[in-house]
């Protein structure tokens, strides 16, 4: 075993001899493992544990155990303890994610504190493919068929192409002590149920089962490699970056003839599911907005768009849908945004005061957006003309900055937007391609409070 680790750690560059390392410890066979041979191989190591608190004194225990060996053994030791059960009921998570979360975020703190160069953890080849089974299971694309990454950011795993046959060789081999999770053995897990229910019958059909899967892995790695070089041309295509958000063009999704298999590749990365991407595609020829949400990213449809902007940008600065039926929006800390749609009549009285706005609404595309202004953003003001006579265009922020205004209420300044263009860049000016002509026949009358 030791000469395919040695070799693994030097084919995937994850570390050199000279590497701080925290070592990811449970105190289980696997982990174990992992802490002799590095302190064998003379890496400089740094043993963490996490106490989740989940199996009352056996947890004490496991603590009290990797403790004592670190002792014995002159070894660094951090650990720390959770209460893994309350944060997963105000996350709303499992108590496997809610265990995850911990554990990586408590590793990542410690190798800041250290400045060690990354953290290992005991992940083998029998872990790879219970994951690929699990994913399959839950329904997956590309990334999930090539299973677990030998790094990813500053988690490595040495063992990956090690199977649990040989940990055990090893183990018993230097009579090395461990401790036994009693829950590893519960089949209300889902990891468990493949574990002792899958595999066994897998191993029966393939003797060569783990040889295979390993196989499957390197093939699928370079599979992702081309797959990611294909998608990054679809992206060149089809993704307009402006400021936090992206514009995808739902004509040339349609002109392209994006498939679901592929919008859900594009999507995957701002986890998005399969369901999700089904019900995009099944809303384009639809007139009506419609909403979408990951766990970390929001996604409005609107006529022409897919408009795609990170959920934590959107505590800040929410994104307000403005329909032809609304009356009235609330945003901001005190603003009031009062609208009517209605006939418009050439005689009828417009105001000139920068708290009003008059829109052709036969030339914008409901729902509008209203939203704050993002740098990049651009319109062509009203009355601003090239000496061609051709409306001007004009950056918002240079805008703002011949009106002198001053940092907070530049940060306070909101746009109304139909699409990717800015209709009135509120309280300041309208823009051009949106005014009111003798050839408009219903006009949308905006007032800002």
């Amino acid at each position: 075993m030791l000469a395919s680790v040695d070799n693994y750690i030097k084919k995937n560059q994850l570390f050199n001899s000279g590497s701080l390392l925290i070592v990811a410890t449970s105190g289980g066979k696997d982990s174990m493992a992992m802490v002799h041979y590095l302190k064998q191989e003379g890496y400089k190591i740094i043993v963490a544990h996490c106490n989740f608190q989940l199996r009352g004194a056996a947890s004490d225990t496991d603590q009290k155990f990797i403790q004592n060996y670190c002792e014995v053994h002159q070894l660094p030791f951090e650990t720390s303890c959770f209460e893994t059960e309350q944060l997963a009921k105000e996350r709303k998570l499992s108590i496997q994610e809610a265990a995850r979360e911990l554990r990586y975020t408590f590793l990542e703190d410690l190798r800041k504190k250290h400045k060690a160069n990354v953290i290992v953890t005991a992940h083998h080849l029998n872990d790879n493919i219970e994951t690929l089974i699990f994913n399959l299971a839950k329904g997956t694309g590309i990334k999930g068929m090539r299973g677990m990454l030998p790094k990813k950011g500053h988690v490595v795993r040495p063992f990956l192409e090690t199977s649990v046959h040989q940990i055990w060789d090893y183990m018993q081999g230097h009579h090395i002590q461990f401790r036994e999770d009693a829950s590893n053995a519960l089949t209300k897990y889902d990891r468990n149920k493949i574990r002792h229910g899958i595999m066994p019958v897998l191993e029966e059909i393939n003797n060569n089962l783990l040889d295979n899967f390993q196989e499957h892995f390197k093939r699928w790695l370079d599979i992702e490699a081309y797959h990611e070089l294909i998608l990054e041309t679809w992206r060149k295509k089809l993704f307009i970056k402006k400021g936090n958000r992206i514009f995808i063009s739902i004509g040339k999704l349609k002109q392209l003839d994006v498939n679901l298999s592929l919008l859900f590749e594009l999507l995957a990365a701002y986890r998005f599911n399969a369901a999700s991407v089904q019900d995009m595609i099944q809303s384009f020829d639809s007139k009506d907005a419609k909403f979408f949400e990951s766990s970390t990213h929001e996604l409005i449809k609107d006529r022409k768009f897919l408009i795609l902007r990170d959920k934590e940008d959107n505590q800040e600065a929410p994104l307000h849908l403005v329909h032809r039926k609304t009356k009235k929006i609330k945003f901001g800390q005190d603003k009031i945004l009062q609208l009517h749609l209605k006939p418009f009549k050439p005689s009828a009285r417009m105001s000139s005061a920068s708290k009003y706005a008059y829109i052709d609404a036969g030339l914008v595309n409901f729902p509008l957006i209203l939203r704050k202004w993002e740098p990049g953003d651009y319109m062509y003001p009203f009355g601003l003309t090239k000496e061609s006579g051709k409306p001007s265009k004009k950056k918002i922020g240079k805008m703002l900055r011949d009106e002198k205004l001053s940092h907070h209420e530049k940060e306070d300044t909101w746009v109304l937007c139909s699409g990717d263009k800015i209709v009135w860049l509120l309280g300041h000016r309208l823009d051009d391609r949106f005014k009111v002509t003798d050839q408009t026949q219903e006009v949308f009358e905006l007032e800002l409070k």
